[in-house]
């Protein structure tokens, strides 16, 4: 072999082993955070499930470093923190649900109850209940929102077990206390919103015939989603605009399930235009009247609830746009109360 061949090998093979040193760099062979950051999101996927078989709550810790910085989220790791949940749950049982804490819109608990109904079906609903009231709703341990979001995600997996057959979920979610099965219905309608293609065409072909059809008590959670839904029908390549979404919710027979369906808008231009405060107002402003209002109220919300990066700033900006302060008067400590995890309202 010529020398100046070998060289090269040589150095391309030193090159390989920097770069492998330099991403993983971390305790126990985990990905240096900075480098995790600038993957793109498959490779990230891929990363937190090798991770996370291997030790699921190394993984979580792992995760909150990498998708947060200084308190706000700077990735899309809900769908990750999903995936450390299932792991979770295989090593540890419903039990690991106390290693789950509240970042990324409680990702981790939905993945830990989701794999629990995938592995033992709908007779494990009072266990469910049970495991989320001892760890999250007594003593100096309570945490109303890792109660709901422990709640939430035992509708994921119920209606992931039951093929996406929304009514047959919503009556096992009926299993739950009537003061905590509000939280399985929502759960119920984000995966139903976001699941299978066939699930997300059902909901979304006539959905307010759909709503129509489902429990009183799920009428708000069935609403919020319709916007999830329709957005995932594709036409000619092309995914509906804001005004399209916002018609549809004023198709809603009820003015609070317009309001409702219109929040959900707004949230969902905020989870895709986080950092960019002007192009939020200038999307909710592709409608007038109180939608637009609506739509920037819940934008400034959702930011807190998400604990997105400059989400203050983000929130006083978009409730400083609104035109009418009746339409939502407490827009600023709203967002403030979701930022702070007390809650969306």
């Amino acid at each position: 072999m010529k020398p100046h061949r070998t060289i090269g090998i040589a150095l391309a093979a030193l090159g390989a082993i920097v770069a492998c040193i330099m991403f993983f760099n971390g305790p126990s062979g985990t990905p240096d955070v900075l480098a995790f950051r600038t993957l793109p999101y498959a490779e990230q996927l891929a990363k937190i499930k090798s991770l996370a078989q291997a030790d699921p709550k190394g993984a979580w810790q792992f995760l909150i470093k990498a998708g947060m910085k200084e308190g706000e989220v700077v990735i899309d790791a809900h769908g990750m923190g999903h995936v450390v949940g299932n792991a979770m749950y295989e090593k540890y049982g419903l039990a690991g649900i106390r290693f789950c804490t509240n970042e990324f819109a409680y990702a981790c608990m939905h993945g830990v109850t989701e794999k629990l109904f995938a592995t033992k079906g709908p007779g494990s609903i009072t266990d469910v209940e049970k495991t989320c009231t001892d760890y999250f709703a007594q003593g100096e341990s309570r945490d109303g929102n890792k109660f709901s979001g422990c709640i939430h995600g035992a509708g994921h997996g119920l209606l992931s077990y039951y093929a996406y057959d929304v009514p047959r979920t919503l009556r096992s979610c009926e299993t739950f206390s009537e003061n905590v099965r509000g939280y399985c219905y929502d759960g119920t309608f984000m995966e139903a919103a976001q699941g299978s293609p066939e699930s997300r065409k059902s909901f979304a072909s006539d959905a307010w015939l759909f709503c129509k059809n489902v429990p009183e008590a799920a009428l708000h959670a069935c609403s919020r989603y319709l916007p999830v839904a329709l957005s995932a029908v594709v036409v000619d390549g092309t995914p509906p605009e804001t005004a399209a979404l916002v018609a549809a919710c004023a198709q809603a027979p009820r003015s609070d399930e317009v309001r409702w369906c219109t929040e959900t808008v707004g949230h969902m231009i905020a989870q895709h235009d986080h950092a960019q405060p002007e192009t939020i107002k200038t999307e909710c402003g592709k409608v007038a009247g109180a939608p637009r209002d609506i739509c920037l109220a819940a934008a400034a919300t959702e930011m807190g609830f998400q604990g997105y990066q400059g989400w203050h700033e983000t929130a006083h900006l978009l409730c400083s746009a609104i035109k009418d302060t009746s339409i939502s008067p407490n827009c600023e400590s709203d967002a403030e109360r979701a930022g702070t995890r007390e809650g969306r309202p």
